[in-house]
């Protein structure tokens, strides 16, 4: 596997103190510095049966990385939130409010890498992209966030968010962080059957959001990928993405950003 970029997390450091200030408005009520300064985020990186000994070793340089990230930028109420990369058994990813705790699963990264379809650097961005979305659950447990609508909509509206603005010192690199998104989308609605009692939305619904909202931020991104069909779909449907984008970003800086140091 191509060895990690840490770039983008020293940009997600730069977002974060960027949206420190946390504007007004929202239902959250406001958070004092002492009452958010008491616990870390502690992460942790498990050898594998699964990924190869070099992999392994870029995501143990990647969690060092993202603790500082997070506990330099991030203030916990009550508890602390540990992050484990590990074997699960299962392709998955998920945040436990019960344990205080995310899973990221070396299968689901072994999957990516071995699916034949994304190249180890795509691999790579659809993994943030999942953790990105399972620290927006994160943030809706430790803050008891005012959430309208699905949580996992408004956990991949934060990490859609995250993936694109930590790009924001050059449109280039929002580009790569809506490519991100759209190849998210497009692993999420490759996933299994529809089942419509599930909690996320369904698979191409999810994909239509995810290129709506990317597609809204960076129009270039249409001329990466073969998407015409879901952005026709999408203007005939009378999706306004530029301004479905600019409230979802506006509502990420609403409800998190009051909860930064800085």
């Amino acid at each position: 596997m191509k060895k990690l970029n840490f770039v983008i997390l020293g940009a997600l450091a730069v977002l974060l103190a960027s949206c420190g200030g946390g504007g007004g408005g929202g239902g959250n009520p406001p958070a004092t510095t002492n009452s958010l300064d008491n616990k870390d985020f502690i992460v942790d990186v498990y050898e594998s049966d699964l990924l190869a000994a070099e992999d392994v070793d870029s995501l143990a340089e990647l969690a060092g990385t993202l603790e500082v990230v997070l506990n330099e930028n991030v203030s916990l109420p009550d508890r602390d939130v540990v992050i484990s990369f590990l074997d699960c058994g299962q392709v998955n990813a998920f945040y436990s409010p019960k344990e205080s705790a995310l899973y990221m699963c070396h299968d689901l990264l072994a999957s990516l890498l071995g699916s034949g379809v994304y190249t180890s650097e795509d691999s790579l961005d659809v993994f943030l992209f999942v953790l990105f979305h399972e620290l927006g659950h994160a943030f809706v447990d430790q803050y008891e966030l005012s959430i309208l609508g699905s949580e996992e909509d408004a956990a991949d509206a934060i990490s859609t968010v995250l993936m694109i603005d930590i790009g924001s010192e050059s449109q280039a690199e929002r580009l790569d962080g809506a490519r991100a998104v759209i190849l998210a989308g497009d692993f999420l609605n490759s996933s299994g059957a529809i089942n419509w009692a599930d909690i996320h939305s369904v698979g191409p619904q999810r994909m239509a959001n995810l290129v709506c909202w990317a597609w809204g931020a960076v129009p270039e991104v249409a001329d990466e990928f073969d998407i015409s069909n879901i952005i026709e779909s999408l203007v005939s449907s009378s999706r306004d993405c530029a301004a479905e984008y600019q409230v979802k970003a506006k509502s990420v800086e609403n409800l998190i950003g009051r909860y930064l140091k800085g």
